[in-house]
């Protein structure tokens, strides 16, 4: 009966740690996971989050919105388009906006 309960104990504050261990973590959402390098599957409140996305277009213009607000970013060669932000306590949704290039590239 005493292993019984050890067990019981064990379990729950195993469960409970785990629960405050996912606590204010959340997800960048986009809609290509295959186009961004360094997407972690969570993000801590406050954690300082780093992404390139590693598409490049020619005779476009690019536009990365992040919380619906457009980003600043900055194009690395190697890497990609590097933005960069504080993650808020919420998921993030970020999306990629090319238009064409009215004078050309």
């Amino acid at each position: 009966m005493k292993m019984r309960k050890a067990l019981a104990l064990l379990l729950a504050a195993g469960s409970l740690l785990g629960l405050l261990g996912c606590a204010n973590r959340h997800k960048i959402i986009v809609s290509d996971k295959k186009e961004w390098s360094k997407i972690k599957s969570s993000y801590q409140e406050g954690e300082n989050v780093v992404l390139y996305y590693q598409v490049v277009a020619t005779d476009s213009d690019l536009s990365i919105v992040v919380d619906g607000q457009p980003a600043k970013y900055e194009f690395i060669s190697g890497y990609g388009f590097r933005i960069e932000f504080a993650m808020p306590d919420h998921d993030v949704e970020i999306k990629c906006i090319w238009t064409a290039d009215p004078h050309g590239a």
